[in-house]
């Protein structure tokens, strides 16, 4: 990341700024945007899930972790991609971790999620 980069966006634990900027070609404005975007998408994450849950079909359930996995993984995000992946081959698999993996899942994002309403604050 050049200099003006690093001053235009703050630390984002969990996130590879650098891995999400290539999405962008170094458009930080965008990537800020998408940053946001992630936020207001996936702040109701849990409610999505117990949707699909409460239908008691594995392959939305899937689905809405497959979405989440390719949302976290363009834009860097790392700590989410990495148990995401993990919670979509469970629900394929219709496994009994479903619910440990999910709360982690959970806890990871509103952590990326604290780190990313700084973008908000700092917009507003």
């Amino acid at each position: 990341m050049n200099t003006d980069q690093a001053h235009e966006l703050p630390d984002l634990p969990g996130i590879d700024v650098q891995a999400g900027l290539k999405v962008t070609r170094n458009n930080v404005q965008l990537y800020r945007r998408l940053l946001l975007k992630f936020l207001d998408g996936q702040q109701n994450y849990l409610d999505q899930f117990a949707e699909a849950r409460s239908q008691q079909d594995h392959l939305a359930m899937s689905r809405v972790a497959h979405t989440l996995k390719g949302v976290a993984g363009n834009l860097g995000i790392s700590s989410i991609y990495d148990i995401v992946v993990k919670l979509e081959a469970a629900c394929n698999s219709e496994a009994d971790n479903i619910d440990e993996l999910l709360n982690t899942t959970i806890a990871r994002l509103a952590t990326v999620c604290n780190d990313i309403v700084v973008l908000r604050d700092e917009n507003a």
